[in-house]
């Protein structure tokens, strides 16, 4: 079942109701439409790596190369990787089943769709010693809900060596998801006022689901990577 619709909403169709929460579980909050009694709006819960929607492979790639090399002999070969990963924000269905069948207790046929953003940006966490961040292309604003965010992430040597088993557990490289929406608050005398509200979520750039697609991993001689 699935109830949460990827839809792009503008002021035209209703805003959500800022200051009014409709329910919430394990960090997922729905707030109301201004308009629509039966439409309600859902944050995301994490960021995950997004899959393709027809093979449903992950869309990730780690690609290594070397860097600072000479033909001079004995010269050493510095390695580096490059991650080039596509993002999107993840809901909790179980959770918005639950929020949904509160929902049924105020109206018949209630929709939960997602927060609309008006901007939004990924954040990737600078303490990690093991990235190259003068390279790094994910800090960036992001797009809409429901588009995929692209992240370039560029790893030192130390981050070769310990990335390379990391990335295929689940927590590895962390990032950040900022975003921003518009909608209403109340007024004393009950009408509605134009607001904006910041939200922010958390996520990995790496899954244990990425070990059963080795090929995503390739050497520095463009071969995959058998013991990662």
């Amino acid at each position: 079942m699935k109830y949460l619709f990827l839809l792009f909403l503008t002021s035209a169709y209703g805003l959500p109701i800022l200051d009014q929460s409709a329910g919430s579980e394990h960090l997922i909050f729905v707030y109301p439409d201004h308009e629509d009694k039966s439409l309600f709006y859902a944050t995301p819960t994490t960021i995950e790596i997004a899959k393709d929607p027809i093979t449903n492979i992950p869309l990730f790639s780690y690609q290594e190369y070397k860097d600072h090399c000479s033909r001079i002999r004995f010269k050493k070969c510095y390695p580096r990787a490059i991650i080039r990963v596509l993002l999107k924000p993840k809901f909790e269905q179980l959770s918005l089943d639950k929020i949904r069948q509160n929902l049924l207790k105020i109206t018949n046929d209630p929709v939960i769709t997602a927060l609309p953003f008006i901007a939004s940006k990924i954040n990737l966490e600078k303490s990690f010693k093991e990235i190259d961040h003068d390279l790094t292309f994910c800090n960036h604003r992001a797009a809409q809900v429901g588009a995929f965010q692209a992240c370039v992430i560029h790893l030192n040597e130390a981050g070769v060596k310990l990335k390379r088993k990391y990335l295929t557990q689940a927590m590895s490289l962390m990032v950040h998801f900022d975003y921003t929406v518009r909608g209403v608050v109340t007024k004393i005398d009950d009408s509605f006022m134009v607001s904006q509200k910041s939200f922010g979520v958390g996520g990995s750039v790496g899954s244990s689901t990425l070990k059963y697609y080795p090929y995503l991993f390739k050497d520095s001689d463009g071969n995959n990577i058998k013991k990662l």
